[in-house]
């Protein structure tokens, strides 16, 4: 499935690529619910119109207009028909109602009065080393140091007041396989004050082999973070 996050690719190549994968998606998608063939074909071809129209639109605005421009949950809840907009509305005020608290009740258990992030095998597990040995949390707490560099004086002073609690292996999604990723689990000022981090390896773009371009990132987490942004 390629959705509207998959455009961080950044990597120059044909826009049509890019076009071609989200309309065939939008019909996947379809087809995954249930819907008949002329639906999925409707899917495909709404996905499309919409996209032309929009690009149509951004034609006529200013540079700092389409910098600015955003999709919000307004926008969404406009798009959708009465019924899907009620239950989309109620999906939303569940998730407004949840915190990193229930995330740190969810994901962790007291073990020795420590917080431990729980197995879930084969999908997440703790592990103390890596791959060559050196001990996981030396290892993350360099990545840590490293990601601390690249950001923000703003930024990084927050969160060098966390520090390491535990780390866990994650096992990523079917895009990603083969690629390493790890959670972390990091505490501020007590413990009703968590954070958790994801680490994970990124991959050089898949229109990389077809489009060889000089590089214009340091590497392809830093292409990924940019095209994200």
């Amino acid at each position: 499935m390629f959705a509207i996050n998959d455009f961080d690719e950044t990597q120059p190549g044909p826009w049509e690529w890019d076009l071609k994968r989200l309309a065939s998606s939008a019909y996947g998608a379809a087809r995954f619910i249930g819907a008949g063939r002329s639906d999925r074909e409707a899917a495909a071809r709404a996905t499309v119109a919409s996209y032309r129209r929009w690009m149509r639109k951004y034609a006529w605005m200013g540079n700092l207009a389409t910098w600015y421009a955003t999709i919000d949950m307004d926008a969404v809840f406009k798009a959708l028909s009465s019924d899907a907009r009620a239950r989309a509305k109620a999906i939303l005020a569940k998730a407004q109602k949840r915190n990193h608290l229930q995330v740190l009740d969810k994901m962790t258990d007291l073990i020795d009065d420590q917080r431990r992030i729980i197995e879930q095998r084969p999908f997440v597990v703790r592990t103390t080393h890596t791959w060559r040995g050196r001990p996981v949390e030396e290892a993350l707490g360099l990545f840590l140091e490293a990601y601390l560099s690249s950001l923000t004086l703003d930024r990084r002073q927050l969160l060098e007041r966390y520090r390491i609690i535990h780390v866990a292996h994650k096992i990523v999604g079917v895009g990603s396989v083969g690629t390493r990723c790890w959670v972390i689990l990091l505490r501020g000022a007590g413990e009703d004050d968590p954070l958790f981090l994801q680490v994970k390896e990124a991959q050089p773009s898949v229109l990389a082999p077809y489009f060889p371009v000089k590089p214009a990132y340091s590497n392809d987490g830093h292409r990924v973070v940019v095209g994200q942004h």
